[in-house]
Protein backbone atom coordinates (compact mmCIF):
# COMPACT_ATOMS: atom_id res chain seq x y z
CA UNK A 1 0.00 0.00 0.00
CA UNK A 2 1.36 3.09 -0.62
CA UNK A 3 2.33 5.61 1.59
CA UNK A 4 0.59 9.03 2.77
CA UNK A 5 3.97 10.59 1.10
CA UNK A 6 4.34 8.60 -2.01
CA UNK A 7 3.11 9.92 -5.51
CA UNK A 8 0.18 10.02 -7.03
CA UNK A 9 0.74 9.51 -10.50
CA UNK A 10 2.49 6.88 -12.15
CA UNK A 11 5.63 7.58 -14.88
CA UNK A 12 4.88 6.00 -18.21
CA UNK A 13 8.02 3.41 -17.03
CA UNK A 14 6.21 2.17 -14.43
CA UNK A 15 3.01 1.65 -15.74
CA UNK A 16 5.02 -0.48 -18.68
CA UNK A 17 6.65 -2.18 -15.55
CA UNK A 18 3.77 -3.19 -13.83
CA UNK A 19 1.62 -4.45 -17.18
CA UNK A 20 5.27 -6.42 -17.13
CA UNK A 21 4.65 -7.92 -13.84
CA UNK A 22 0.83 -8.70 -14.49
CA UNK A 23 1.35 -10.18 -18.11
CA UNK A 24 1.45 -13.89 -19.19
CA UNK A 25 2.04 -15.18 -22.60
CA UNK A 26 -1.51 -16.22 -22.25
CA UNK A 27 -2.94 -13.01 -21.64
CA UNK A 28 -5.47 -11.28 -23.64
CA UNK A 29 -5.23 -7.67 -23.57
CA UNK A 30 -8.10 -6.04 -25.46
CA UNK A 31 -7.72 -1.85 -26.20
CA UNK A 32 -10.53 0.27 -27.97
CA UNK A 33 -10.74 3.60 -29.28
CA UNK A 34 -7.16 3.91 -29.89
CA UNK A 35 -7.74 6.78 -32.41
CA UNK A 36 -8.90 8.81 -29.33
CA UNK A 37 -6.08 8.41 -27.00
CA UNK A 38 -4.16 11.67 -26.39
CA UNK A 39 -1.01 10.27 -27.32
CA UNK A 40 -1.37 6.94 -29.20
CA UNK A 41 1.75 7.17 -30.70
CA UNK A 42 3.99 6.59 -27.16
CA UNK A 43 1.01 3.90 -26.27
CA UNK A 44 1.56 2.22 -28.96
CA UNK A 45 4.99 1.81 -28.54
CA UNK A 46 5.20 1.02 -24.31
CA UNK A 47 2.59 -1.84 -25.32
CA UNK A 48 4.31 -3.33 -28.11
CA UNK A 49 7.28 -3.45 -26.12
CA UNK A 50 5.64 -4.87 -23.54
CA UNK A 51 4.67 -7.35 -25.66
CA UNK A 52 7.86 -8.70 -27.27
CA UNK A 53 9.25 -8.66 -23.84
CA UNK A 54 6.01 -10.80 -22.24
CA UNK A 55 4.85 -12.29 -25.42
CA UNK A 56 0.67 -11.45 -24.63
CA UNK A 57 -1.59 -11.29 -27.30
CA UNK A 58 -2.74 -7.75 -27.80
CA UNK A 59 -5.92 -6.64 -30.26
CA UNK A 60 -5.83 -2.67 -30.79
CA UNK A 61 -9.21 -1.59 -32.03
CA UNK A 62 -9.38 2.00 -33.76
CA UNK A 63 -10.32 4.05 -36.64
CA UNK A 64 -7.84 3.77 -39.51
CA UNK A 65 -6.68 7.00 -39.37
CA UNK A 66 -3.83 6.51 -36.60
CA UNK A 67 -0.54 6.35 -38.46
CA UNK A 68 1.83 4.86 -35.70
CA UNK A 69 -0.74 1.87 -35.27
CA UNK A 70 -0.20 1.10 -39.48
CA UNK A 71 3.53 1.68 -39.32
CA UNK A 72 3.72 -0.42 -36.27
CA UNK A 73 1.53 -3.56 -37.15
CA UNK A 74 2.54 -5.32 -39.92
CA UNK A 75 0.03 -5.52 -42.76
CA UNK A 76 -1.10 -9.55 -42.39
CA UNK A 77 -1.68 -8.86 -38.55
CA UNK A 78 -4.02 -6.14 -39.56
CA UNK A 79 -7.74 -7.00 -40.43
CA UNK A 80 -10.36 -4.88 -41.38
CA UNK A 81 -14.11 -5.64 -40.33
CA UNK A 82 -16.11 -6.47 -43.45
CA UNK A 83 -18.58 -3.56 -44.52
CA UNK A 84 -21.51 -6.60 -44.79
CA UNK A 85 -20.72 -7.43 -41.31
CA UNK A 86 -20.80 -4.05 -39.98
CA UNK A 87 -23.91 -3.28 -41.98
CA UNK A 88 -25.69 -6.31 -40.29
CA UNK A 89 -25.11 -5.06 -37.23
CA UNK A 90 -26.79 -2.05 -37.72
CA UNK A 91 -29.78 -3.05 -38.85
CA UNK A 92 -29.93 -5.26 -35.66
CA UNK A 93 -29.27 -2.20 -33.84
CA UNK A 94 -31.66 0.20 -35.76
CA UNK A 95 -34.34 -2.56 -35.52
CA UNK A 96 -34.36 -2.54 -32.12
CA UNK A 97 -33.56 1.02 -31.63
CA UNK A 98 -37.05 1.79 -33.60
CA UNK A 99 -38.90 -0.43 -31.82
CA UNK A 100 -38.44 1.32 -28.21
CA UNK A 101 -39.12 4.99 -30.55
CA UNK A 102 -42.48 3.31 -31.26
CA UNK A 103 -43.01 2.13 -27.88
CA UNK A 104 -42.14 5.42 -26.34
CA UNK A 105 -44.41 6.93 -28.30
CA UNK A 106 -41.53 8.85 -30.19
CA UNK A 107 -42.48 7.78 -33.42
CA UNK A 108 -46.04 7.51 -34.73
CA UNK A 109 -47.68 4.04 -34.03
CA UNK A 110 -47.75 3.98 -38.18
CA UNK A 111 -44.08 3.30 -37.53
CA UNK A 112 -44.77 -0.10 -36.62
CA UNK A 113 -46.08 -1.19 -40.26
CA UNK A 114 -43.26 0.67 -41.82
CA UNK A 115 -40.56 -0.16 -39.99
CA UNK A 116 -38.76 -3.04 -42.27
CA UNK A 117 -38.89 0.17 -44.52
CA UNK A 118 -37.51 2.80 -42.04
CA UNK A 119 -34.50 0.08 -40.56
CA UNK A 120 -33.46 0.09 -44.80
CA UNK A 121 -33.59 3.79 -45.22
CA UNK A 122 -31.18 4.10 -41.44
CA UNK A 123 -28.85 1.37 -43.15
CA UNK A 124 -28.57 3.05 -46.53
CA UNK A 125 -27.78 6.16 -44.67
CA UNK A 126 -25.25 4.98 -42.32
CA UNK A 127 -23.39 3.33 -45.50
CA UNK A 128 -21.09 1.35 -42.88
CA UNK A 129 -20.57 3.77 -40.18
CA UNK A 130 -22.06 2.67 -36.61
CA UNK A 131 -21.53 6.26 -35.38
CA UNK A 132 -24.23 7.80 -37.59
CA UNK A 133 -26.57 5.36 -37.27
CA UNK A 134 -26.18 6.08 -33.23
CA UNK A 135 -26.28 9.75 -33.71
CA UNK A 136 -29.39 9.64 -35.89
CA UNK A 137 -31.40 7.46 -33.38
CA UNK A 138 -30.32 10.09 -30.68
CA UNK A 139 -31.40 12.57 -32.40
CA UNK A 140 -35.06 11.32 -32.89
CA UNK A 141 -35.38 12.04 -29.53
CA UNK A 142 -34.68 15.22 -29.67
CA UNK A 143 -38.04 17.01 -27.97
CA UNK A 144 -37.99 19.61 -30.64
CA UNK A 145 -39.27 17.36 -33.26
CA UNK A 146 -42.89 16.07 -33.64
CA UNK A 147 -43.67 12.29 -34.55
CA UNK A 148 -44.41 13.02 -37.87
CA UNK A 149 -41.08 14.92 -38.46
CA UNK A 150 -39.10 11.93 -37.03
CA UNK A 151 -40.74 9.67 -39.56
CA UNK A 152 -40.06 12.01 -42.10
CA UNK A 153 -37.00 12.33 -41.05
CA UNK A 154 -35.92 8.59 -41.98
CA UNK A 155 -38.00 8.69 -45.22
CA UNK A 156 -35.49 11.40 -46.38
CA UNK A 157 -32.80 9.97 -46.23
CA UNK A 158 -32.40 7.88 -49.83
CA UNK A 159 -28.41 7.89 -50.01
CA UNK A 160 -25.12 7.23 -47.78
CA UNK A 161 -24.52 9.99 -45.76
CA UNK A 162 -21.47 11.25 -44.49
CA UNK A 163 -20.64 12.12 -40.61
CA UNK A 164 -20.63 16.51 -41.82
CA UNK A 165 -24.37 15.52 -42.72
CA UNK A 166 -25.66 14.47 -39.62
CA UNK A 167 -23.60 17.25 -37.87
CA UNK A 168 -25.63 19.81 -39.86
CA UNK A 169 -28.83 17.83 -39.05
CA UNK A 170 -27.88 18.29 -35.64
CA UNK A 171 -26.74 21.90 -35.10
CA UNK A 172 -30.13 23.14 -37.23
CA UNK A 173 -32.19 21.03 -34.21
CA UNK A 174 -29.98 22.76 -31.75
CA UNK A 175 -30.44 26.14 -33.27
CA UNK A 176 -34.14 26.00 -33.99
CA UNK A 177 -35.13 24.37 -30.17
CA UNK A 178 -35.92 27.76 -29.04
CA UNK A 179 -33.99 30.54 -27.30
CA UNK A 180 -34.20 28.58 -23.94
CA UNK A 181 -33.22 25.17 -25.69
CA UNK A 182 -30.21 26.99 -27.54
CA UNK A 183 -28.90 28.68 -24.38
CA UNK A 184 -28.61 25.73 -22.50
CA UNK A 185 -27.03 23.52 -25.15
CA UNK A 186 -24.50 26.55 -25.78
CA UNK A 187 -23.58 26.98 -22.59
CA UNK A 188 -23.06 23.00 -21.70
CA UNK A 189 -20.79 22.43 -25.18
CA UNK A 190 -18.92 25.27 -24.10
CA UNK A 191 -17.95 23.55 -20.92
CA UNK A 192 -17.62 20.02 -22.30
CA UNK A 193 -15.59 21.21 -25.24
CA UNK A 194 -13.33 24.15 -22.94
CA UNK A 195 -12.53 23.41 -19.92
CA UNK A 196 -9.28 22.89 -19.00
CA UNK A 197 -10.04 19.77 -16.93
CA UNK A 198 -13.32 17.52 -17.34
CA UNK A 199 -15.94 19.36 -15.41
CA UNK A 200 -18.52 17.25 -13.09
CA UNK A 201 -22.03 17.31 -14.08
CA UNK A 202 -23.03 19.02 -10.94
CA UNK A 203 -20.03 21.54 -11.36
CA UNK A 204 -21.65 22.79 -14.94
CA UNK A 205 -25.51 22.89 -13.76
CA UNK A 206 -24.06 25.25 -10.65
CA UNK A 207 -21.63 26.88 -13.60
CA UNK A 208 -24.94 27.72 -15.40
CA UNK A 209 -26.59 29.01 -12.40
CA UNK A 210 -23.45 31.14 -11.92
CA UNK A 211 -23.48 32.87 -15.37
CA UNK A 212 -26.30 34.88 -13.83
CA UNK A 213 -25.71 37.48 -10.48
CA UNK A 214 -29.50 36.44 -9.66
CA UNK A 215 -28.92 33.17 -9.67
CA UNK A 216 -29.71 30.81 -6.47
CA UNK A 217 -29.49 27.58 -4.63
CA UNK A 218 -33.52 27.52 -5.55
CA UNK A 219 -32.49 27.61 -9.17
CA UNK A 220 -30.75 23.85 -8.82
CA UNK A 221 -33.15 21.34 -10.56
CA UNK A 222 -32.55 17.39 -9.42
CA UNK A 223 -29.15 16.50 -11.04
CA UNK A 224 -30.27 13.29 -12.66
CA UNK A 225 -33.34 15.58 -13.86
CA UNK A 226 -30.57 17.91 -15.04
CA UNK A 227 -28.51 15.54 -17.04
CA UNK A 228 -31.30 13.88 -18.49
CA UNK A 229 -31.71 17.26 -19.94
CA UNK A 230 -28.51 18.00 -20.98
CA UNK A 231 -28.63 15.19 -23.10
CA UNK A 232 -31.53 15.57 -24.90
CA UNK A 233 -30.73 19.37 -25.16
CA UNK A 234 -27.51 18.42 -27.34
CA UNK A 235 -29.70 16.35 -29.37
CA UNK A 236 -27.22 13.10 -28.45
CA UNK A 237 -23.93 14.16 -28.83
CA UNK A 238 -23.27 13.66 -25.04
CA UNK A 239 -23.07 11.19 -22.88
CA UNK A 240 -22.94 10.39 -19.22
CA UNK A 241 -20.06 8.77 -17.93
CA UNK A 242 -18.14 8.36 -14.21
CA UNK A 243 -15.61 11.13 -13.81
CA UNK A 244 -11.99 9.83 -13.84
CA UNK A 245 -10.74 9.50 -10.32
CA UNK A 246 -7.46 10.90 -10.45
CA UNK A 247 -9.29 14.09 -10.78
CA UNK A 248 -9.12 13.50 -7.65
CA UNK A 249 -13.00 12.80 -6.41
CA UNK A 250 -13.31 10.53 -3.70
CA UNK A 251 -17.13 10.01 -4.35
CA UNK A 252 -18.12 8.70 -7.77
CA UNK A 253 -19.37 11.60 -9.97
CA UNK A 254 -20.77 11.87 -13.40
CA UNK A 255 -19.19 13.62 -16.35
CA UNK A 256 -20.41 14.28 -19.81
CA UNK A 257 -18.45 12.89 -22.45
CA UNK A 258 -18.96 13.26 -26.31
CA UNK A 259 -19.83 10.19 -28.45
CA UNK A 260 -17.05 10.22 -30.60
CA UNK A 261 -13.88 12.39 -30.29
CA UNK A 262 -15.26 13.61 -34.08
CA UNK A 263 -17.66 15.66 -32.32
CA UNK A 264 -15.11 17.85 -30.00
CA UNK A 265 -13.13 17.85 -33.63
CA UNK A 266 -16.08 19.80 -35.36
CA UNK A 267 -17.04 22.07 -32.54
CA UNK A 268 -13.31 23.14 -32.42
CA UNK A 269 -13.26 23.56 -36.34
CA UNK A 270 -16.79 24.91 -36.70
CA UNK A 271 -15.20 28.53 -37.73
CA UNK A 272 -14.04 26.59 -40.48
CA UNK A 273 -16.52 26.52 -43.93
CA UNK A 274 -15.38 23.63 -45.26
CA UNK A 275 -16.65 21.43 -42.31
CA UNK A 276 -20.42 22.78 -42.00
CA UNK A 277 -22.28 24.73 -44.84
CA UNK A 278 -22.46 28.27 -44.41
CA UNK A 279 -26.45 27.80 -43.74
CA UNK A 280 -25.73 25.72 -40.74
CA UNK A 281 -22.28 27.85 -39.94
CA UNK A 282 -23.93 31.16 -39.31
CA UNK A 283 -26.67 28.92 -37.06
CA UNK A 284 -24.01 27.64 -35.21
CA UNK A 285 -21.82 30.56 -34.08
CA UNK A 286 -23.57 31.62 -31.76
CA UNK A 287 -24.25 28.10 -29.92
CA UNK A 288 -20.60 26.99 -30.59
CA UNK A 289 -18.44 30.05 -30.12
CA UNK A 290 -14.66 29.51 -31.01
CA UNK A 291 -11.56 29.51 -28.66
CA UNK A 292 -10.76 32.79 -27.61
CA UNK A 293 -14.24 33.96 -26.97
CA UNK A 294 -15.31 30.28 -25.23
CA UNK A 295 -12.40 31.04 -23.20
CA UNK A 296 -13.57 34.40 -22.34
CA UNK A 297 -16.90 32.90 -21.40
CA UNK A 298 -15.19 30.60 -19.54
CA UNK A 299 -13.33 33.01 -17.14
CA UNK A 300 -16.11 35.28 -16.81
CA UNK A 301 -18.34 32.86 -15.37
CA UNK A 302 -15.42 31.75 -13.05
CA UNK A 303 -15.14 35.21 -11.75
CA UNK A 304 -18.57 35.60 -11.85
CA UNK A 305 -18.65 32.31 -9.19
CA UNK A 306 -16.26 33.84 -7.27
CA UNK A 307 -17.55 36.94 -6.76
CA UNK A 308 -21.92 36.41 -6.02
CA UNK A 309 -21.74 32.60 -5.14
CA UNK A 310 -18.62 31.91 -2.88
CA UNK A 311 -18.49 33.78 0.45
CA UNK A 312 -16.33 36.55 0.89
CA UNK A 313 -15.45 35.48 4.19
CA UNK A 314 -13.24 32.03 5.81
CA UNK A 315 -14.91 29.55 4.22
CA UNK A 316 -15.81 27.84 7.79
CA UNK A 317 -17.18 31.10 9.17
CA UNK A 318 -13.85 31.57 11.75
CA UNK A 319 -10.26 32.87 10.05
CA UNK A 320 -8.95 30.38 12.84
CA UNK A 321 -10.38 27.35 10.50
CA UNK A 322 -10.34 25.69 7.74
CA UNK A 323 -12.55 23.43 5.35
CA UNK A 324 -11.48 19.83 3.53
CA UNK A 325 -11.75 20.02 -0.13
CA UNK A 326 -14.46 17.36 -0.05
CA UNK A 327 -16.16 20.62 2.08
CA UNK A 328 -15.60 22.92 -0.47
CA UNK A 329 -17.03 21.10 -3.90
CA UNK A 330 -20.09 19.86 -1.45
CA UNK A 331 -21.44 23.16 -0.74
CA UNK A 332 -19.82 25.43 -3.47
CA UNK A 333 -19.15 22.45 -6.69
CA UNK A 334 -18.06 25.30 -9.15
CA UNK A 335 -15.82 27.20 -6.61
CA UNK A 336 -13.53 24.04 -6.80
CA UNK A 337 -13.09 24.65 -10.77
CA UNK A 338 -13.05 28.32 -10.85
CA UNK A 339 -10.82 29.24 -8.10
CA UNK A 340 -8.29 26.96 -9.85
CA UNK A 341 -9.22 27.92 -13.40
CA UNK A 342 -9.51 30.92 -14.04
CA UNK A 343 -6.35 32.20 -15.02
CA UNK A 344 -5.54 29.46 -16.74
CA UNK A 345 -9.20 29.99 -19.48
CA UNK A 346 -7.22 34.07 -19.21
CA UNK A 347 -3.66 32.62 -20.60
CA UNK A 348 -5.39 30.33 -22.76
CA UNK A 349 -6.96 33.60 -24.45
CA UNK A 350 -3.25 35.18 -25.03
CA UNK A 351 -1.81 32.28 -26.29
CA UNK A 352 -3.74 32.31 -29.32
CA UNK A 353 -2.68 34.69 -32.24
CA UNK A 354 -5.05 37.96 -30.78
CA UNK A 355 -5.90 38.50 -35.20
CA UNK A 356 -8.52 35.68 -34.28
CA UNK A 357 -10.71 37.61 -31.79
CA UNK A 358 -9.95 41.01 -33.26
CA UNK A 359 -12.45 40.77 -36.09
CA UNK A 360 -14.79 38.01 -35.08
CA UNK A 361 -17.68 38.10 -37.26
CA UNK A 362 -21.40 37.67 -38.18
CA UNK A 363 -23.40 36.42 -34.91
CA UNK A 364 -20.22 35.79 -33.26
CA UNK A 365 -18.98 39.15 -32.85
CA UNK A 366 -21.42 40.23 -30.18
CA UNK A 367 -20.48 36.85 -27.88
CA UNK A 368 -17.22 37.58 -28.27
CA UNK A 369 -18.02 41.35 -26.98
CA UNK A 370 -20.63 40.76 -24.14
CA UNK A 371 -18.00 38.12 -22.70
CA UNK A 372 -15.36 41.02 -23.07
CA UNK A 373 -17.08 43.67 -21.43
CA UNK A 374 -18.31 41.27 -18.96
CA UNK A 375 -14.84 39.95 -17.63
CA UNK A 376 -13.26 43.24 -17.74
CA UNK A 377 -16.58 44.70 -15.19
CA UNK A 378 -15.93 41.69 -13.16
CA UNK A 379 -12.01 42.13 -13.23
CA UNK A 380 -12.69 45.72 -11.87
CA UNK A 381 -15.07 44.32 -9.14
CA UNK A 382 -12.81 41.43 -8.08
CA UNK A 383 -9.47 43.66 -7.38
CA UNK A 384 -11.85 46.63 -5.72
CA UNK A 385 -13.09 44.47 -2.57
CA UNK A 386 -10.07 42.86 -0.39
CA UNK A 387 -12.56 40.10 0.73
CA UNK A 388 -12.88 38.57 -2.68
CA UNK A 389 -9.30 37.95 -3.25
CA UNK A 390 -8.91 36.90 -0.12
CA UNK A 391 -11.56 34.19 -0.50
CA UNK A 392 -9.71 33.06 -3.44
CA UNK A 393 -6.76 32.15 -2.35
CA UNK A 394 -8.47 30.18 0.55
CA UNK A 395 -10.79 28.42 -1.85
CA UNK A 396 -7.93 27.83 -4.45
CA UNK A 397 -5.56 26.39 -1.62
CA UNK A 398 -8.43 24.37 -0.53
CA UNK A 399 -9.64 23.04 -3.49
CA UNK A 400 -6.23 21.66 -4.90
CA UNK A 401 -5.65 19.81 -1.75
CA UNK A 402 -6.90 16.20 -3.33
CA UNK A 403 -5.65 17.50 -7.10
CA UNK A 404 -2.91 16.08 -8.36
CA UNK A 405 -0.32 18.25 -9.23
CA UNK A 406 -0.40 17.47 -12.54
CA UNK A 407 -3.91 19.40 -12.84
CA UNK A 408 -2.62 22.24 -10.64
CA UNK A 409 -2.16 25.02 -12.81
CA UNK A 410 0.32 27.76 -10.27
CA UNK A 411 -1.84 31.56 -10.70
CA UNK A 412 0.74 33.89 -11.61
CA UNK A 413 0.52 37.64 -12.07
CA UNK A 414 2.24 37.69 -15.47
CA UNK A 415 -0.87 35.97 -16.14
CA UNK A 416 -3.39 38.64 -15.43
CA UNK A 417 -0.73 41.50 -16.62
CA UNK A 418 -0.44 40.26 -19.99
CA UNK A 419 -4.17 39.38 -20.29
CA UNK A 420 -4.70 43.02 -19.52
CA UNK A 421 -2.07 44.29 -21.79
CA UNK A 422 -3.80 41.96 -24.52
CA UNK A 423 -7.10 43.57 -23.62
CA UNK A 424 -5.90 47.19 -23.89
CA UNK A 425 -4.26 46.56 -27.55
CA UNK A 426 -7.43 45.42 -28.72
CA UNK A 427 -9.73 48.14 -27.38
CA UNK A 428 -7.52 50.29 -29.28
CA UNK A 429 -8.27 48.79 -32.26
CA UNK A 430 -11.80 48.23 -31.64
CA UNK A 431 -13.99 50.94 -30.43
CA UNK A 432 -16.70 48.75 -29.55
CA UNK A 433 -14.12 47.35 -26.63
CA UNK A 434 -14.49 49.37 -23.57
CA UNK A 435 -11.76 48.81 -21.06
CA UNK A 436 -10.70 51.78 -18.92
CA UNK A 437 -6.71 52.28 -18.58
CA UNK A 438 -6.66 52.76 -15.07
CA UNK A 439 -6.92 48.99 -14.76
CA UNK A 440 -3.73 48.25 -16.16
CA UNK A 441 -2.17 50.05 -13.52
CA UNK A 442 -4.39 48.08 -10.99
CA UNK A 443 -3.68 44.74 -12.38
CA UNK A 444 0.00 45.57 -12.34
CA UNK A 445 -0.22 46.02 -8.37
CA UNK A 446 -1.86 43.54 -8.08
CA UNK A 447 0.24 40.94 -9.71
CA UNK A 448 3.08 42.46 -7.69
CA UNK A 449 1.21 41.32 -4.59
CA UNK A 450 0.35 38.12 -5.80
CA UNK A 451 3.48 36.92 -6.96
CA UNK A 452 5.45 38.17 -3.42
CA UNK A 453 2.43 36.53 -1.77
CA UNK A 454 2.93 32.82 -3.55
CA UNK A 455 5.99 33.16 -3.04
CA UNK A 456 6.35 33.65 0.84
CA UNK A 457 3.54 32.04 1.14
CA UNK A 458 2.75 28.82 -1.20
CA UNK A 459 4.08 26.37 1.03
CA UNK A 460 2.11 27.59 4.29
CA UNK A 461 -1.14 28.13 2.19
CA UNK A 462 -1.23 24.39 1.17
CA UNK A 463 -1.12 23.30 4.61
CA UNK A 464 -3.58 25.65 5.99
CA UNK A 465 -5.35 27.72 3.24
CA UNK A 466 -6.97 29.66 6.30
CA UNK A 467 -3.68 31.69 7.50
CA UNK A 468 -4.64 33.67 4.12
CA UNK A 469 -7.03 35.26 6.55
CA UNK A 470 -4.73 36.40 9.65
CA UNK A 471 -1.16 35.46 9.51
CA UNK A 472 -0.37 36.36 5.42
CA UNK A 473 -2.03 39.95 5.73
CA UNK A 474 -0.16 40.30 8.80
CA UNK A 475 3.25 39.53 7.87
CA UNK A 476 2.57 40.29 3.94
CA UNK A 477 0.08 43.44 3.68
CA UNK A 478 -1.33 44.22 0.63
CA UNK A 479 -4.17 46.74 -0.05
CA UNK A 480 -6.01 43.51 -2.19
CA UNK A 481 -5.56 41.44 1.02
CA UNK A 482 -8.27 41.37 3.49
CA UNK A 483 -6.30 42.18 6.77
CA UNK A 484 -8.76 41.75 9.89
CA UNK A 485 -5.41 43.15 12.78
CA UNK A 486 -5.44 40.34 14.64
CA UNK A 487 -1.75 39.76 13.69
CA UNK A 488 0.18 43.13 14.14
CA UNK A 489 4.12 42.87 13.04
CA UNK A 490 6.87 45.60 14.88
CA UNK A 491 9.95 45.31 14.79
CA UNK A 492 12.85 44.26 17.22
CA UNK A 493 16.01 45.92 15.67
CA UNK A 494 17.16 48.68 18.31
CA UNK A 495 17.14 52.17 17.62
CA UNK A 496 20.05 54.42 17.18
CA UNK A 497 20.89 56.49 20.13
CA UNK A 498 21.34 59.91 19.45
CA UNK A 499 24.33 60.51 21.57
CA UNK A 500 27.51 61.89 19.41
CA UNK A 501 30.43 60.11 19.14
CA UNK A 502 28.66 56.57 18.64
CA UNK A 503 29.35 54.17 16.22
CA UNK A 504 26.84 53.55 13.73
CA UNK A 505 26.13 49.80 14.52
CA UNK A 506 25.58 48.44 17.65
CA UNK A 507 27.98 45.46 19.22
CA UNK A 508 25.54 43.33 20.43
CA UNK A 509 21.59 43.56 21.42
CA UNK A 510 18.74 41.27 22.82
CA UNK A 511 15.27 41.49 23.44
CA UNK A 512 12.78 40.20 25.83
CA UNK A 513 8.60 40.23 25.56
CA UNK A 514 6.51 40.20 28.88
CA UNK A 515 4.75 36.87 29.74
CA UNK A 516 1.44 38.57 28.53
CA UNK A 517 2.73 39.76 25.41
CA UNK A 518 2.24 43.56 26.15
CA UNK A 519 5.68 44.90 26.90
CA UNK A 520 8.59 44.28 24.77
CA UNK A 521 11.47 45.36 25.50
CA UNK A 522 15.18 45.92 23.28
CA UNK A 523 18.45 46.26 25.33
CA UNK A 524 21.54 47.18 22.78
CA UNK A 525 24.73 48.04 23.90
CA UNK A 526 26.87 50.58 21.35
CA UNK A 527 30.59 51.39 21.47
CA UNK A 528 32.22 55.10 20.69
CA UNK A 529 32.93 55.54 17.31
CA UNK A 530 36.77 55.89 17.53
CA UNK A 531 37.25 53.42 20.37
CA UNK A 532 38.26 49.45 19.10
CA UNK A 533 37.20 47.12 22.02
CA UNK A 534 35.69 43.50 22.36
CA UNK A 535 33.01 42.68 24.70
CA UNK A 536 32.97 39.07 25.28
CA UNK A 537 28.98 37.65 26.47
CA UNK A 538 28.91 34.24 28.02
CA UNK A 539 25.95 32.26 27.73
CA UNK A 540 25.36 31.81 31.20
CA UNK A 541 25.06 35.36 31.76
CA UNK A 542 22.61 35.92 28.78
CA UNK A 543 20.07 33.24 30.48
CA UNK A 544 20.49 34.70 33.92
CA UNK A 545 20.12 38.08 32.59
Amino acid sequence: MMGQTGQLTASENELRGLLQLCLTKNSILILDGIDECGDNSSLIKSLLKVSVERAPRILFLSRINVPSLKRSIQADMQMQPAKQLVTQDICLFCDRQLDELIEDDILPDSAHDQKDVLVQHLVKGADGMFLWARLMLQYLRSPSLTPRQRLRTIKEVNFPEGLETMYDRILLVIHEAGATSRSLASKILIYVTHSIIPMTTIQIQHAIIAETAEGSAADIDDITEFEDAAIMTCAGLLEKTLVDPALGFKERSNSFRFVHLSIKEMLTMVADASLLSEDTLQKAQPIIPEFITANLVLARCCLQQMIFHTPAQPLSGNINHGVSAEYLYSNFPFTSYAAIYWMGHLKNVISKDTSIAAAPHNSAAKIFEDAFSGLVSLLSTFLSKPELPTAWLECLFTAIQTLPSSMYQQPAGSILQGWITWALELSSQRKTLKIAHSIGDTAETFSNDLDRILESWGDPLTKLPETVWNEMTGFTPSQFFFSPGGTRVSSRAPERIQVPGLSERYLATITGTSSDGNLQGVLSIWSPKYVSFQIVFKSSYLHKW
